[in-house]
């Protein structure tokens, strides 16, 4: 029997300490938990202006590759380089020679043409020798210029 009355007086201690706890703290004692935050809920932007927050747009595909990755700047300037050499040995190389240039690479202050074969490249040397005043002209931070046969793959 004294199970019964202690379990009482302390359900009538609780409900004694609640309109006490009113009396001290009005105001939390009348608002529930608080809600979460926007920023704690899902679904919703952090922000929902757009004023500073968005990247520019770019107004080229080619400046959008630039600024995502710089390394492939390097590959376009060099494709360029081999097209404006590959078309500057056409025009000043004997046409059977110009065809036989494999491809040209600019690279660390060298110009590298590839022939498509030993007999081509030997060829291909000594008239590269005469034209070595002319590509010098026209590009004058080489410092050497060589004649390879092309790799086969």
């Amino acid at each position: 029997m004294l199970a019964t009355p202690l379990s009482w007086l302390l359900a009538l201690d609780r409900w004694l300490c609640v309109p006490a706890f009113q009396r001290v703290c009005p105001k939390s004692s009348n608002i529930n938990m608080p809600k979460n935050k926007s920023r704690d809920k899902r679904g919703k932007p952090l922000v929902r202006s757009a004023a500073g927050l968005r990247p520019a747009r770019a107004h080229s595909v080619k400046e959008l590759l630039a600024r995502s990755a710089p390394g492939l700047t390097r590959v376009t300037d060099q494709a360029a380089r081999q097209s404006f050499w590959g078309g500057w040995l056409c025009r000043h190389l004997p046409t059977e020679l110009g065809a036989r240039v494999a491809s040209v690479v600019e690279r660390d202050g060298t110009l590298v043409i590839f022939a498509a074969s030993a007999a081509w490249c030997a060829r291909l040397r000594y008239a590269v020798q005469e034209l070595d005043p002319q590509i010098r002209a026209a590009a004058p931070q080489l410092t050497a210029i060589a004649v390879r046969v092309q790799p086969h793959s």
